[in-house]
């Protein structure tokens, strides 16, 4: 998933923030729904991969005064702290092998030829991830899919994935 330049302004400029109280952020994403624009930030422990109330509360407090500072959102906006949770969106490399043996479902930005056809979305179990290539089983075969042409990838849920976590 590619952040946009909002996403990605507002990214850099809480990050050192959630670092510094021992979390790491794991995603930033900008949104319009029907009461306005929503802020979600998700930050985990970087051990447990887990994130108590009382951080997200402690979270939302420090950041937005920064954001009521540095202002990147136009407009008024909702802001939302969480966890990523069971079902996580998929955004950096490592994290397929983080989760190899699960299964993903991913969207391309542009189409992408495989054994089984041209396609933008994918359903797969994850193999591994590769000098920047995520490796799918789809269909019995292997689907070898660029991460910079991944616009969302996101874990399916299942009995498996919840033991893990």
């Amino acid at each position: 998933m590619k952040p946009d330049p909002i996403e990605k302004k507002i990214y850099d400029l809480i990050e050192p923030i959630i670092v510094d109280m021992g979390l790491s952020l794991y995603w930033v994403c900008v949104a319009r729904d029907s009461t306005g624009n929503v802020a979600q930030i998700m930050a985990e422990n970087p051990e447990s991969g887990k994130i108590s109330v009382g951080e997200c509360e402690k979270i939302s407090h420090e950041v937005s005064a920064v954001m009521d500072v540095e202002d990147p959102i136009n407009g008024s906006y909702f802001l939302e702290v969480s966890s990523p949770g069971i079902d996580r969106f998929i955004v950096r490399g490592e994290d397929y092998n983080n989760y190899k043996g699960f299964d993903v479902k991913i969207e391309l930005d542009k189409p992408f030829e495989s054994e089984s056809g041209i396609r933008k979305r994918y359903r797969g179990k994850i193999i591994a991830f590769e000098d920047g290539i995520v490796k799918l089983e789809v269909d019995s075969q292997q689907c070898d899919i660029d991460f910079d042409n991944i616009k969302r990838s996101k874990l399916v849920l299942c009995d498996e994935l919840i033991k893990k976590v």
